[in-house]
């Protein structure tokens, strides 16, 4: 692979730990907008994603050609357990975090050389989506963009009080190899760009190399109102099998009781909701599992608006933003509310449209108030809306655009 400069063709090559279609998580919304964003800039994109599932369908490589202006290249490259196994060991001998190790082995990276290879086209821009995926092969330092959809470490970090202590004790080892390693990594790219200035915070760092965008997607055109003919529900919105959303679940679990004595409906939107936790809350009579649906939008609009119980992980970031973009209030823990207050405030926006309790009575009862009274309900939504523009994913474009110069 060769590398034409800044100066040379506008062409992308982008490394991501997802395949973005359809966009339904945060990561996925996170990598499309970044994806069209270079679009719009004129460059010719090249993606390679790694992937545990098996390889693409040519159909859906050309879903996607269709929706992303520029899009050439889309491969996928498996990444299978016992090869990730097998590197997350030998990582760990190297004194790297496991995770890195499982994503960033030999066989993933020769599977890449040889695409690389293949295509022999010159780069004059290479991105990494996410800290994982940084490393997998060599670029000059002015031509590398890492995006860090969140420090992982500082989340490990969050994460520790609620795991059992056996888990507890490898999350600590974890986050203090993620830490050593984010922080090398940043000082191999010409530019950083994360989500929250908490996670810039986290790590100490102040160079001029890195930039905060809040996950963003598009913003509806106008304003929504909620009517008489909304539906009187809220959603949980997630990938129920990833550890953050089963915590997020264990809140309907522990409240299924008081949940139906309120009369607060709530409808799950997502994948991987095991059995086991479907047979504890779906024989309720006020929660469904609608799974993957055709309009996210549409859902979030004729709903009350989105719940989010999160007391760690990065994901929950996007699911605020779903509720922001579509004028729709939320309700969340305060932990997860906070990336978006420092976001607003270092604008000099001091909103309070975003709902947030410190124990489940407090979320139940913000929710019980919004599905009582629609003039709150709307009162909250048209704040939401008004704090939209701050995360239009114009910024993307405005930050790559810049820093191509």
């Amino acid at each position: 692979m060769a590398f034409s400069g800044k100066s040379g063709d506008k062409r992308v090559l982008i490394l991501s730990m997802r395949y973005p279609e359809p966009p339904c998580s945060g990561e996925k919304v996170t990598l499309y907008n970044y994806l069209r964003a270079f679009g719009e800039l004129d460059y010719a994109i090249d993606l390679i994603a790694l992937s545990e599932k098996s390889r693409l369908k040519e159909f859906d490589r050309e879903s996607l050609k269709g929706k992303i202006k520029g899009l050439d290249l889309v491969e996928i490259v498996p990444v299978t357990a016992l090869t990730g196994v097998w590197g997350a060991l030998l990582a760990l001998l190297k004194g790297l975090p496991l995770q890195v190790g499982y994503f960033n082995n030999r066989n993933t990276r020769k599977q890449i050389e040889k695409l690389l290879a293949v295509n022999g086209k010159k780069y004059s821009q290479v991105l990494f989506h996410t800290v994982r995926t940084a490393g997998l092969i060599e670029s000059p330092r002015e031509t590398t963009t890492i995006l860090f959809s969140d420090a992982i470490s500082r989340h490990y970090r969050l994460a520790s009080p609620f795991v059992c202590p056996a888990i507890r004790q490898v999350q600590t080892l974890e986050s203090r190899l993620l830490e050593k390693y984010e922080k090398k990594m940043i000082q191999s790219a010409s530019l950083s760009i994360f989500h929250s200035q908490l996670d810039v915070d986290y790590l100490g760092i102040h160079s001029k190399e890195v930039e905060i965008i809040p996950v963003s997607k598009d913003i509806l055109p106008f304003f929504q109102p909620i009517t008489d003919t909304t539906r009187k529900r809220f959603l949980l919105i997630g990938q129920f099998s990833y550890h953050p959303n089963r915590d997020a679940i264990g809140f309907l679990i522990h409240n299924r009781k008081k949940i139906e004595e309120m009369g607060i409906r709530i409808d799950l939107v997502g994948s991987g909701l095991k059995k086991r936790t479907a047979c504890q809350i779906l024989h309720s009579p006020n929660i469904r599992f609608l799974g993957f649906i055709d309009s996210l939008e549409e859902e979030i609009l004729d709903s009350y608006g989105i719940i989010c119980p999160v007391r760690f992980g990065a994901g929950m970031q996007n699911k605020i933003l779903d509720a922001i973009v579509n004028g729709r209030p939320s309700v969340s823990t305060a932990f997860t509310s906070q990336p978006y207050y420092r976001e607003l405030e270092s604008k000099g926006v001091f909103s309070d449209c975003l709902l947030s309790g410190e124990s489940d009575d407090q979320l139940l009862h913000l929710m019980k108030r919004l599905l009582s009274d629609r003039n709150y309900a709307n009162e909250i939504s048209r704040k939401t809306y008004e704090i939209a523009g701050f995360f239009h994913r114009n910024r993307i474009s405005q930050v790559l655009e810049k820093n191509r110069y």
